[in-house]
């Protein structure tokens, strides 16, 4: 399981932004540019896949969480490796 928090000053149930059940164990988190012409958003890697969450940014839905991608991936990984040069190519 999966929670996400934005707390305030008096912490209560309204502060939980994300929960999401995964049937499969999270291996690694990370926050980055997952996602083009969006500033940062969270990637949960699995053992076989790569999800990434995105945060909405405007409005009164500020901070509210939604599934932007699932992406399979052909063998098992372990851990998320980050690199500015990977970052800027991505970007690009």
């Amino acid at each position: 399981m999966l929670r996400i928090y934005r707390p305030s000053r008096q912490f209560s149930e309204r502060d939980l932004l994300y929960e999401g059940n995964f049937p499969e164990p999270i291996v690694h988190l990370q926050i980055g540019t997952f996602l083009p012409n969006v500033g940062r958003s969270l990637g949960v890697l699995f053992v076989r896949k790569l999800t990434v969450l995105a945060f909405a940014s405007a409005g009164s839905e500020r901070g509210l969480v939604s599934k932007a991608y699932e992406f399979p991936l052909s063998s098992p990984c372990f851990s998320f490796i980050g690199s500015p040069l990977l970052t800027a190519s991505l970007n690009s």
